[in-house]
Protein backbone atom coordinates (compact mmCIF):
# COMPACT_ATOMS: atom_id res chain seq x y z
CA UNK A 1 0.00 0.00 0.00
CA UNK A 2 2.90 2.35 0.71
CA UNK A 3 4.25 1.77 -2.80
CA UNK A 4 0.82 2.43 -4.27
CA UNK A 5 0.49 5.73 -2.41
CA UNK A 6 3.95 6.81 -3.56
CA UNK A 7 3.09 5.96 -7.15
CA UNK A 8 -0.20 7.88 -6.93
CA UNK A 9 1.56 10.87 -5.40
CA UNK A 10 4.10 10.91 -8.22
CA UNK A 11 1.39 10.92 -10.89
CA UNK A 12 -1.37 12.98 -9.27
CA UNK A 13 0.33 14.86 -6.45
CA UNK A 14 -0.46 14.73 -2.75
CA UNK A 15 -1.21 17.02 0.15
CA UNK A 16 1.83 18.14 2.09
CA UNK A 17 2.61 16.16 5.22
CA UNK A 18 5.66 15.38 7.30
CA UNK A 19 7.40 13.39 4.57
CA UNK A 20 6.14 14.46 1.17
CA UNK A 21 3.68 16.51 -0.79
CA UNK A 22 3.46 18.53 -3.95
CA UNK A 23 2.06 18.60 -7.45
CA UNK A 24 1.70 15.69 -9.81
CA UNK A 25 3.44 15.26 -13.15
CA UNK A 26 0.83 17.07 -15.27
CA UNK A 27 -1.47 20.08 -15.41
CA UNK A 28 -5.11 19.43 -16.26
CA UNK A 29 -7.31 21.88 -18.14
CA UNK A 30 -10.92 21.59 -19.28
CA UNK A 31 -10.80 23.23 -22.71
CA UNK A 32 -14.45 22.61 -23.56
CA UNK A 33 -17.13 22.71 -20.87
CA UNK A 34 -20.47 20.88 -20.88
CA UNK A 35 -23.60 23.01 -20.69
CA UNK A 36 -24.37 23.53 -17.01
CA UNK A 37 -27.34 25.92 -17.17
CA UNK A 38 -30.09 23.36 -17.83
CA UNK A 39 -29.65 20.99 -14.90
CA UNK A 40 -31.71 17.90 -14.16
CA UNK A 41 -33.63 18.25 -10.90
CA UNK A 42 -36.49 15.73 -11.08
CA UNK A 43 -35.07 12.47 -12.47
CA UNK A 44 -35.22 9.73 -11.37
CA UNK A 45 -38.59 9.32 -9.65
CA UNK A 46 -39.69 6.26 -7.71
CA UNK A 47 -43.04 6.04 -9.50
CA UNK A 48 -41.81 6.36 -13.08
CA UNK A 49 -38.22 5.06 -12.85
CA UNK A 50 -38.08 2.58 -9.94
CA UNK A 51 -34.90 0.94 -11.19
CA UNK A 52 -32.95 4.18 -11.50
CA UNK A 53 -34.41 5.35 -8.18
CA UNK A 54 -33.12 2.15 -6.56
CA UNK A 55 -29.64 2.77 -7.94
CA UNK A 56 -29.89 6.44 -6.94
CA UNK A 57 -30.86 5.94 -3.30
CA UNK A 58 -30.22 9.22 -1.51
CA UNK A 59 -30.66 11.41 -4.59
CA UNK A 60 -34.44 11.72 -4.47
CA UNK A 61 -36.47 14.27 -2.51
CA UNK A 62 -37.08 13.08 1.03
CA UNK A 63 -38.18 14.18 4.48
CA UNK A 64 -40.63 16.82 5.59
CA UNK A 65 -40.18 20.57 5.97
CA UNK A 66 -42.35 20.69 9.09
CA UNK A 67 -40.16 18.08 10.76
CA UNK A 68 -37.01 19.87 9.67
CA UNK A 69 -35.56 16.93 7.74
CA UNK A 70 -36.55 17.91 4.19
CA UNK A 71 -33.99 17.20 1.48
CA UNK A 72 -34.63 18.40 -2.09
CA UNK A 73 -33.99 16.26 -5.14
CA UNK A 74 -30.29 16.42 -6.00
CA UNK A 75 -29.39 18.31 -9.19
CA UNK A 76 -27.19 16.90 -11.93
CA UNK A 77 -25.78 17.65 -15.38
CA UNK A 78 -28.08 16.28 -18.09
CA UNK A 79 -26.91 13.43 -20.28
CA UNK A 80 -25.56 14.05 -23.78
CA UNK A 81 -23.08 16.80 -22.92
CA UNK A 82 -19.46 16.85 -24.07
CA UNK A 83 -16.25 18.14 -22.55
CA UNK A 84 -12.59 18.11 -23.54
CA UNK A 85 -9.61 17.57 -21.24
CA UNK A 86 -6.05 18.64 -21.98
CA UNK A 87 -3.11 17.22 -20.04
CA UNK A 88 0.18 19.13 -20.14
CA UNK A 89 3.04 17.00 -18.81
CA UNK A 90 5.98 18.50 -16.99
CA UNK A 91 9.38 18.20 -18.73
CA UNK A 92 10.71 15.60 -16.30
CA UNK A 93 7.77 13.20 -16.79
CA UNK A 94 8.92 9.70 -17.74
CA UNK A 95 7.40 7.95 -20.77
CA UNK A 96 6.13 5.13 -18.55
CA UNK A 97 4.18 7.66 -16.46
CA UNK A 98 2.61 9.19 -19.56
CA UNK A 99 1.69 5.68 -20.71
CA UNK A 100 0.12 4.92 -17.31
CA UNK A 101 -2.02 8.05 -17.41
CA UNK A 102 -3.06 7.40 -20.99
CA UNK A 103 -4.19 3.90 -20.06
CA UNK A 104 -6.01 5.29 -17.03
CA UNK A 105 -7.94 7.71 -19.26
CA UNK A 106 -8.82 4.88 -21.64
CA UNK A 107 -10.17 2.75 -18.77
CA UNK A 108 -12.05 5.72 -17.32
CA UNK A 109 -13.56 6.31 -20.75
CA UNK A 110 -14.69 2.68 -20.95
CA UNK A 111 -16.07 2.15 -17.45
CA UNK A 112 -15.91 5.35 -15.42
CA UNK A 113 -17.90 8.40 -14.50
CA UNK A 114 -18.12 11.57 -12.44
CA UNK A 115 -20.02 12.43 -9.28
CA UNK A 116 -21.14 10.84 -6.04
CA UNK A 117 -23.12 8.03 -7.70
CA UNK A 118 -20.65 7.09 -10.45
CA UNK A 119 -20.60 3.47 -9.20
CA UNK A 120 -24.33 3.32 -9.88
CA UNK A 121 -24.15 4.48 -13.49
CA UNK A 122 -24.97 8.15 -12.88
CA UNK A 123 -22.50 10.62 -14.37
CA UNK A 124 -21.12 7.98 -16.74
CA UNK A 125 -18.67 9.21 -19.36
CA UNK A 126 -17.67 7.68 -22.70
CA UNK A 127 -14.37 8.55 -24.36
CA UNK A 128 -15.01 9.47 -28.01
CA UNK A 129 -11.66 10.94 -29.07
CA UNK A 130 -8.03 10.84 -27.89
CA UNK A 131 -5.18 12.79 -29.49
CA UNK A 132 -7.43 13.56 -32.47
CA UNK A 133 -8.35 9.92 -33.07
CA UNK A 134 -11.95 8.70 -32.80
CA UNK A 135 -12.24 5.83 -30.33
CA UNK A 136 -16.01 5.22 -30.22
CA UNK A 137 -16.78 1.48 -30.22
CA UNK A 138 -19.37 -0.91 -31.56
CA UNK A 139 -20.77 -3.35 -29.01
CA UNK A 140 -18.39 -6.09 -30.17
CA UNK A 141 -15.26 -3.94 -29.99
CA UNK A 142 -16.34 -2.52 -26.63
CA UNK A 143 -16.81 -5.98 -25.15
CA UNK A 144 -13.46 -7.09 -26.56
CA UNK A 145 -11.70 -4.17 -24.86
CA UNK A 146 -13.32 -4.90 -21.49
CA UNK A 147 -12.63 -8.62 -21.78
CA UNK A 148 -8.97 -7.88 -22.49
CA UNK A 149 -8.83 -5.49 -19.54
CA UNK A 150 -10.38 -8.03 -17.16
CA UNK A 151 -8.08 -10.79 -18.43
CA UNK A 152 -5.03 -8.63 -17.67
CA UNK A 153 -5.77 -9.08 -13.97
CA UNK A 154 -5.66 -12.90 -14.09
CA UNK A 155 -2.10 -12.93 -12.73
CA UNK A 156 -3.45 -11.66 -9.38
CA UNK A 157 -4.70 -14.91 -7.84
CA UNK A 158 -5.76 -13.71 -4.38
CA UNK A 159 -8.40 -11.18 -3.47
CA UNK A 160 -6.54 -7.83 -3.46
CA UNK A 161 -6.45 -5.74 -0.26
CA UNK A 162 -8.16 -2.86 -2.10
CA UNK A 163 -10.44 -2.52 -5.13
CA UNK A 164 -8.43 -3.71 -8.13
CA UNK A 165 -8.49 -6.12 -11.06
CA UNK A 166 -7.74 -9.75 -10.24
CA UNK A 167 -8.67 -13.19 -11.54
CA UNK A 168 -11.93 -12.82 -9.59
CA UNK A 169 -13.07 -9.80 -11.65
CA UNK A 170 -15.99 -10.16 -14.05
CA UNK A 171 -18.12 -8.10 -16.41
CA UNK A 172 -21.54 -8.23 -18.08
CA UNK A 173 -23.74 -6.17 -20.39
CA UNK A 174 -27.17 -6.03 -18.77
CA UNK A 175 -29.21 -3.59 -20.90
CA UNK A 176 -29.03 -2.23 -24.44
CA UNK A 177 -30.95 0.45 -26.34
CA UNK A 178 -31.02 3.99 -27.73
CA UNK A 179 -32.47 5.82 -24.70
CA UNK A 180 -29.94 5.99 -21.88
CA UNK A 181 -32.46 6.64 -19.13
CA UNK A 182 -34.46 3.60 -20.14
CA UNK A 183 -31.49 1.23 -20.11
CA UNK A 184 -30.28 2.68 -16.80
CA UNK A 185 -33.73 2.03 -15.36
CA UNK A 186 -33.68 -1.51 -16.79
CA UNK A 187 -30.34 -2.16 -15.11
CA UNK A 188 -31.68 -0.84 -11.82
CA UNK A 189 -34.70 -3.13 -12.03
CA UNK A 190 -32.42 -6.09 -12.70
CA UNK A 191 -30.26 -5.16 -9.71
CA UNK A 192 -33.28 -4.65 -7.46
CA UNK A 193 -34.69 -8.03 -8.49
CA UNK A 194 -31.34 -9.63 -7.68
CA UNK A 195 -30.68 -7.89 -4.37
CA UNK A 196 -33.85 -6.17 -3.12
CA UNK A 197 -37.26 -7.29 -1.89
CA UNK A 198 -38.18 -9.27 -5.04
CA UNK A 199 -35.15 -11.53 -4.42
CA UNK A 200 -34.84 -14.31 -1.85
CA UNK A 201 -31.75 -12.71 -0.26
CA UNK A 202 -32.23 -11.67 3.34
CA UNK A 203 -30.01 -10.71 6.26
CA UNK A 204 -26.25 -11.27 6.34
CA UNK A 205 -26.13 -12.94 2.92
CA UNK A 206 -26.55 -9.42 1.46
CA UNK A 207 -23.36 -8.13 3.12
CA UNK A 208 -21.15 -8.48 0.00
CA UNK A 209 -23.35 -5.92 -1.77
CA UNK A 210 -21.91 -3.30 0.60
CA UNK A 211 -22.29 -1.57 3.96
CA UNK A 212 -24.18 -0.20 5.80
CA UNK A 213 -26.84 -2.92 5.72
CA UNK A 214 -30.00 -2.10 7.64
CA UNK A 215 -30.64 -4.46 10.53
CA UNK A 216 -27.30 -6.23 10.10
CA UNK A 217 -24.53 -3.62 10.24
CA UNK A 218 -25.65 0.01 10.36
CA UNK A 219 -22.31 1.52 11.39
CA UNK A 220 -19.53 0.28 9.11
CA UNK A 221 -18.97 1.50 5.56
CA UNK A 222 -17.91 -0.57 2.55
CA UNK A 223 -18.66 0.30 -1.06
CA UNK A 224 -20.16 -2.36 -3.29
CA UNK A 225 -17.75 -4.21 -5.62
CA UNK A 226 -20.27 -3.72 -8.45
CA UNK A 227 -19.66 -0.78 -10.81
CA UNK A 228 -22.56 0.15 -13.11
CA UNK A 229 -21.83 2.16 -16.24
CA UNK A 230 -23.84 3.51 -19.18
CA UNK A 231 -21.71 3.61 -22.32
CA UNK A 232 -22.33 5.29 -25.68
CA UNK A 233 -21.63 3.15 -28.75
CA UNK A 234 -21.66 3.76 -32.48
CA UNK A 235 -25.02 3.93 -34.27
CA UNK A 236 -26.70 6.03 -31.56
CA UNK A 237 -26.83 2.97 -29.31
CA UNK A 238 -25.87 2.63 -25.64
CA UNK A 239 -25.42 -0.18 -23.14
CA UNK A 240 -25.54 -0.47 -19.38
CA UNK A 241 -22.80 -2.67 -17.99
CA UNK A 242 -21.73 -3.95 -14.60
CA UNK A 243 -18.11 -4.55 -13.59
CA UNK A 244 -17.37 -6.79 -10.60
CA UNK A 245 -14.15 -6.03 -8.69
CA UNK A 246 -14.11 -7.98 -5.41
CA UNK A 247 -11.45 -7.42 -2.77
CA UNK A 248 -10.84 -8.11 0.91
CA UNK A 249 -14.20 -7.00 2.28
CA UNK A 250 -13.49 -5.19 5.55
CA UNK A 251 -10.84 -5.37 8.30
CA UNK A 252 -13.57 -6.19 10.83
CA UNK A 253 -14.70 -9.16 8.72
CA UNK A 254 -11.67 -11.47 8.78
CA UNK A 255 -12.04 -14.15 6.09
CA UNK A 256 -9.82 -16.69 4.37
CA UNK A 257 -9.60 -16.89 0.58
CA UNK A 258 -12.07 -19.82 0.52
CA UNK A 259 -14.50 -18.05 2.81
CA UNK A 260 -14.28 -14.90 0.69
CA UNK A 261 -15.19 -16.88 -2.41
CA UNK A 262 -18.22 -18.26 -0.58
CA UNK A 263 -19.01 -14.84 0.87
CA UNK A 264 -19.14 -13.26 -2.59
CA UNK A 265 -21.23 -16.05 -4.12
CA UNK A 266 -24.46 -13.96 -4.29
CA UNK A 267 -22.59 -11.49 -6.51
CA UNK A 268 -20.98 -14.10 -8.75
CA UNK A 269 -24.40 -15.70 -9.19
CA UNK A 270 -25.84 -12.30 -10.10
CA UNK A 271 -23.19 -11.88 -12.81
CA UNK A 272 -23.80 -15.38 -14.16
CA UNK A 273 -27.51 -14.67 -14.51
CA UNK A 274 -26.81 -11.53 -16.54
CA UNK A 275 -24.59 -13.49 -18.90
CA UNK A 276 -27.31 -16.05 -19.51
Amino acid sequence: LRDLRQREAKLFGSAADENAGGQGCFLLQVTKQPKLQDKEATWPQQKDNPGSAYLGFGLLQSGNQEKGNFQPHRQAIREGGQFTLQLCFKPWTADKDIHSLRKLLEIWGLLGGLGSRARRGFGAISLVEMDGKTVTDSLDSYQQKITHLVDEGNSVKDFPPYTAFSKHADFAVIARGQKVREIHNQAGNIYRNGRGQPSTLRGEIKLPFGLPLTGVDDDRRRASPLFFHVHALTGNESVTTVLYLPAVFHPDYSQTKTKLAEFYQPLTEFLKMQKG
